[in-house]
């Protein structure tokens, strides 16, 4: 067994049996080094080392090792087996740690079965930001990330914290709110993960946010006794410059006016609530009277406090414990919340003691309250002259959309889940009464400047009324008391608005239409040097005639050349992009080059595969799965996509013999 002792082998597991395996010298027993055995294999290898089960605790080093549950025994002691997998090359082992007892370790080296394992990392590089690019409003972020094996996920990081959830389709990319950061310098990187676990981090890109000097978007809050919520004098200890956030408190709303955390989680109690953006660099203020404001009106102030820190400042004992978290980026704040009459308001420093992060203070009118949304350029929305065919009496909800509201003027219905991208939204209370109704110019109603307008309609209704093919199904849920409604969107410009009636046949539930200005709900991703997506060169081997609709990609859409099938459920991900209409009768070619066709620009190229044919044709196998289905009047396609840079695209066929369909193709651009 060794080469400095007689001991030897008595009982061998079969799995190890006839193994090579290196003599060790049981006189090493002791040694700690980290590297101590150093041997090189010209192959892919499983590496066995056979550890001394009187020594406790084991090596650090062999926390990577798996326990294999088998034993070694010699006419010394037992040995227990702890095996990892190693790629060709040079291999590195630490001491046997054993302080003078026990014996030493041996080592038994076998090739490995199956593939080698991936140690590749994945290439990662920003697109359409440069360093030294000035930022405002809302900006896309994007990476372009490739891999031997496939990409499974790019994490977008800001100033070395998580910008959002790591994104794991193409195109790679995350939308970053800039609104609410202090102008200045600020550091992106992005990075890829690949199946195997390896990860690579891009070239870091710094960009200057400079937002406008104009006045922001603002939230009023009003209560209909003491009018509007208006928070000022804002005093800080420190000379901090804090600020009311414009935008309501919100999931995806900057946390602190020096960093880029931002709210994952809020709690539907204070959601759209005004609150004051504080400086995280005043964490460990414990000034008496750190922050002063002045209110107008009675109010409910939070004060969302770090888990991590204890024991809490002492002012905040006349607070109440509210149960409830504030989830962000960084943390979770507990929520305190106390009353104050109008008047200027006094709070403690946060006695972080350098630990932990700074509070959030959110400020909420103690009476019942309604909000208005006022856009700088267009003023405040206003929805008047509402008609209603049958003459019942519909209105616009004072208190903005939310969990808890009434959904209808004639039942005690009442949303439960409602999405972020409409919480707060101003809604037209409906009469469920109406439900049946099949007049095409049933309401009426008038904007006073561009809006988009969500129809929520009963899932449990089909077909939906005509006049809803012309809203995009944002494939979003708002949930009631009494069902759940989906959401239907689409841009008005200013003026009337009619919409059809809800055409349910007596069963089911009344619409909710929901009115948001176009400027809040809106975002333009710009590239003034990528020309527009041109799609040209199209070349099929069967000599079919393919082609690219005029219209992108849409519920209703037809999918194939020599089909009448539709789409009837399009992932938002891909809704609007455009798609290659194919041919179902190629449904059984198997040219390895069967498609070909030429891009302008690097593109996510989607490939829509039928689920029922099994197995994948090999060329698929570069593509990622995004996970996806796109439902058709046929069959489902599952979505499969990868990127190209610009030139010519080359598939392969179907390959489905005569069972399933033939493939889709769907282009979208990836932004530089």
């Amino acid at each position: 067994m060794y080469r400095d002792r007689a001991y030897t082998f008595t009982t061998v597991p079969t799995s190890v049996q006839g193994a090579a395996y290196i003599q060790t010298a049981n006189n090493d027993k002791a040694a700690t080094a980290a590297a101590f055995l150093r041997f090189t294999v010209n192959q892919p290898v499983s590496v066995t080392v056979a550890y001394d089960v009187r020594l406790t605790p084991k090596p650090s080093w062999l926390s990577s090792f798996t326990d294999t549950g088998k034993n070694l025994v010699t006419s010394d002691t037992t040995f227990r087996l702890y095996a990892r997998a190693f790629p060709a090359g040079t291999i590195t082992l630490g001491g046997n740690a054993g302080g003078g007892s026990g014996s030493m370790y041996s080592v038994i080296v076998q090739p490995a079965e199956g593939p080698a394992p991936d140690i590749t990392p994945p290439t990662v590089a920003l697109s359409g930001i440069q360093n030294g690019t000035s930022l405002s409003g809302t900006v896309t972020v994007s990476a372009i990330a490739t891999d031997n094996t496939g990409v499974v996920g790019v994490q977008f990081r800001l100033n070395g914290s998580n910008l959002g959830a790591e994104d794991t389709t193409l195109p790679f990319s995350q939308i970053w709110d800039t609104t609410g950061l202090v102008s200045g310098q600020y550091t992106l990187t992005a990075i890829a993960r690949d199946a195997a676990g390896n990860t690579t981090s891009s070239a870091p890109v710094t960009g200057t946010v400079a937002n406008p000097t104009t006045p922001p978007t603002t939230i009023s809050t009003t209560n209909p006794t003491t009018g509007s919520l208006a928070i000022t004098n804002l005093t800080v200890a420190t000379g901090s410059a804090y600020g009311v956030s414009a935008a309501g408190l919100r999931a995806g709303g900057t946390v602190y006016r020096d960093r880029a955390y931002t709210f994952t989680t809020v709690p539907t109690s204070v959601q759209g609530a005004a609150y004051i953006q504080t400086a995280n660099n005043d964490k460990a203020a414990t000034t008496a009277a750190f922050l002063r404001f002045t209110v107008n009106q009675p109010v409910s102030v939070t004060v969302a406090y770090d888990v991590r820190l204890t024991p809490k400042p002492s002012w905040l004992n006349s607070f109440t414990d509210t149960g409830k978290n504030l989830v962000t980026s960084d943390t979770t704040l507990h929520l305190y919340a106390r009353a104050f009459p109008a008047g200027t308001i006094t709070l403690g420093g946060n006695a972080g003691v350098g630990s932990g992060s700074m509070y959030s203070v959110i400020i909420q009118p103690s009476a019942p309250v309604t909000t208005t949304v006022d856009n700088p350029t267009t003023g405040p929305l206003a929805i008047t002259s509402l008609i209603v065919a049958n003459g019942s009496a519909y209105g616009v909800s004072a208190a903005g959309l939310r969990v808890g509201g009434t959904v209808y003027r004639d039942r005690a219905y009442t949303f439960t889940t409602v999405p972020t991208s409409v919480q707060g939204a101003a809604y037209i209370q409906t009469a469920n009464n109406d439900k049946a109704a099949t007049t095409a110019a049933f309401l009426r109603f008038t904007v006073n400047q561009p809006v988009s307008v969500s129809v929520a309609y009963d899932v449990r209704l089909t077909p939906k009324p005509s006049w809803l093919n012309s809203f995009t199904d944002t494939g979003k849920n708002l949930v009631t008391s009494d069902a759940t409604l989906r959401l239907y969107a689409r841009p008005f410009p200013a003026g009337t608005i009619t919409l059809g009636g809800n055409a349910s046949g007596g069963s089911g539930s009344m619409y909710s239409v929901i009115v948001q200005p176009s400027a809040l709900v809106t975002s333009t991703v710009a590239t003034p040097t990528m020309p527009p997506l041109s799609i040209s060169n199209l070349t099929v081997a069967s000599g079919a005639a393919y082609g690219v609709p005029a219209v992108g990609l849409k519920a209703g859409g037809t999918v194939y050349r020599d089909r009448a099938y539709t789409f009837t459920t399009v992932p938002t991900s891909v809704q609007g992009a455009a798609y290659i209409q194919t041919a179902n009768n190629d449904k059984a070619a198997t040219t390895a080059s069967f498609l070909r066709f030429t891009v302008n620009q690097p593109v996510s190229v989607t490939v829509a595969y039928d689920v029922r044919l099994t197995p994948k044709p090999s060329w698929l196998s570069s593509f990622t799965d995004t996970g996806k289905n796109l439902v058709t009047s046929d069959t489902t396609l599952h979505l499969y996509a990868r990127a190209f840079p610009a030139g010519t695209i080359t598939l392969g066929g179907n390959a489905g013999g005569e069972g399933g369909s033939m493939y889709s193709v769907i282009v979208q651009p990836v932004v530089q």
